[in-house]
């Protein structure tokens, strides 16, 4: 435990290389430790090093599918080698671990929006107004994939509500 909480320390004070060093001795006590796979993943994605910070994931989740924060991280991480059938993926395994969570919403339907499944994406921003009633980015994002599908009345709607919230959006 000593490394891992040494770790958590090093992550907090931003130093990163220090804290792979510790996350890396917990393996030598405990080779399928989730939460050190899982926070030297968050590192390296800190570091930039998407493709061993997925690797990370991986192994994290193979040790533990049941930490929901695992997928959404590695769902993000999905965005930038854009995997987006992947990120979608993650994203709903999230949400149905914990259907309470918004983020996921917003970055399924940011995928869908890059697979141009539009319908779809209005869905998860329709999803993130039920949370928030006054979410202006999900009316935006909602606002513009209507424009997509030619429902100019709804674009037109929740364009409306978008810049009643916050009307330096018109500028």
């Amino acid at each position: 435990m000593y490394h891992l909480y040494s770790g958590f320390t090093n992550i907090r004070i931003k130093s990163y290389i220090q804290a792979v060093k510790n996350f890396d001795d917990c393996f030598q006590l405990d080779g399928d430790n989730y939460l050190a796979y899982y926070f030297r993943g968050v590192v390296k994605s800190e570091l930039g090093k998407t493709e061993e910070a997925i690797k990370d994931y991986d192994s994290a989740i193979k040790n533990q599918p049941n930490y929901a924060m695992t997928y959404f991280d590695r769902g993000v991480l999905m965005d930038f080698c854009g995997q987006y059938e992947k990120m979608i993926s993650d994203n709903e395994i999230v949400i149905e671990k914990d259907p309470y969570f918004v983020k996921p919403y917003y970055n399924r339907a940011y995928a869908i929006i890059m697979l141009e499944r539009h319908d779809k994406a209005i869905e998860d921003f329709t999803k993130v107004l039920q949370f928030d009633s006054k979410d202006i980015e999900a009316y935006y994002g909602r606002a513009y994939e209507n424009k997509k599908l030619g429902h100019s009345k709804n674009y037109e709607k929740d364009l409306k509500i978008a810049y009643q919230l916050k009307p330096q959006l018109k500028e």
